[in-house]
């Protein structure tokens, strides 16, 4: 019996024995094997070998999807790493666990602080790149008939999942933007019998005998016609007709300036505003912005007339009904006739 008792404390003896010589092999001053750092092997370097390699890993973090690609430092994401820390806590490690790690094999636990709102602030300038928006349905009037042109999905990127991915994915350095997609608000099937078909209503004024006044008249309602404005939507003349210039061929015709009669780019295009903004008073529909004239005009009565100048007076209106509203105009001879149309007119 003592003697099976000295055999196995002969066998303790020497397991131990070989456990120290093993365990000495591993320097505290020398990274154990099979240590990485995502695909960086830190296998045998020392400290501060060790530390260059974390740094060279973590020079720029970078975040792609599709053609898009962002690249950062970390402290420009909020990102604060202690490479030397990080080292020591694993060479603090007893040597048992340390030859352990040589045999299976370790990913470095690297430590670091996070600036969460730094991150997310970055995280939200690379959103807005690459979000797409979606597109909602709409209709078309083309050859006197409707045609709803279908919605279109956008994408966006979901900032929270994005920086709750990062914080519990410390070793990364290449990072794939997390983007959804996103559905329009009003879909091909929402608009079905929608259709602005009715006509709510008309005005019509006369405009006097001038080959250029004429042809800014018709220019004008060619880039309002087929305007379409969904429940809500606000008009503005200035956004839908553009600049006057003669870049997009506007000629010159008589205007009022400064309380004068003078001669200026796009002449005639305030009868066009007026002509449309005494519909818009027949349809009840909500004026947001409208301006008179310095001087009387004869073509609409006093006081419904609405002047327009490029990037200083607009007139704007919103289409505060429940339905689809299509404008649409007509020139016969000297005379220019305006035409709301729409399903129904149960207001906002």
């Amino acid at each position: 019996m003592e003697e099976s008792k000295l055999k196995y404390l002969h066998i303790i003896c020497l397991l131990l024995a070989l456990l120290l010589i093993l365990a000495g092999s591993v320097s505290a001053e020398i990274l154990p094997e099979k240590v990485t750092i995502g695909e960086t092997s830190l296998e045998g370097l020392d400290l501060a070998e060790g530390e260059k390699k974390l740094k060279e890993h973590f020079t720029s973090i970078s975040f792609s999807y599709l053609d898009h690609y962002f690249t950062f430092s970390p402290e420009e994401l909020g990102i604060h790493i202690d490479y030397q820390g990080s080292l020591e806590e694993l060479i603090k490690k007893p040597p048992w666990e340390l030859l352990d790690i040589s045999h299976k094999g370790l990913e470095l636990e690297v430590l670091r602080t996070l600036d969460e709102k730094k991150l997310r602030a970055e995280l939200e300038k690379i959103a807005k790149a690459v979000n797409v928006p979606g597109k909602n349905a709409f209709f078309i009037f083309k050859d006197g008939e409707f045609i709803i042109s279908e919605g279109t999905k956008g994408s966006v990127v979901d900032v929270e999942f994005f920086k709750e991915h990062i914080k519990n994915n410390p070793l990364k350095n290449n990072y794939i933007i997390p983007v959804f997609p996103l559905d329009p608000l009003i879909t091909k099937k929402d608009l079905e019998g929608l259709e602005p078909t009715s006509l709510l209503t008309q005005f019509s004024s006369i405009f006097v005998k001038n080959y250029n006044r004429t042809e800014n008249i018709r220019l004008a309602s060619e880039k309002i016609k087929g305007t379409i404005l969904a429940p809500g939507e606000v008009f503005s003349f200035n956004e839908v007709v553009g600049p006057r210039s003669k870049e997009a061929g506007f000629l010159i015709a008589t205007v009022i300036s400064d309380g004068k009669f003078v001669p200026g780019l796009g002449g005639g295009i305030c009868q066009v505003s007026s002509t449309l903004y005494n519909c818009v008073l027949s349809a009840n529909l909500e004026v947001i912005e409208r301006h008179s004239h310095s001087l009387p005009v004869t073509y609409v009565p006093r006081g419904k007339d609405a002047t327009i100048v490029y990037g200083i007076l607009d007139f704007r209106f919103r289409n505060n009904t429940e339905g689809y509203i299509l404008i649409d105009y007509k020139i016969e001879g000297q005379k220019l006739t305006y035409y709301l149309y729409g399903s129904r007119l149960i207001y906002l």
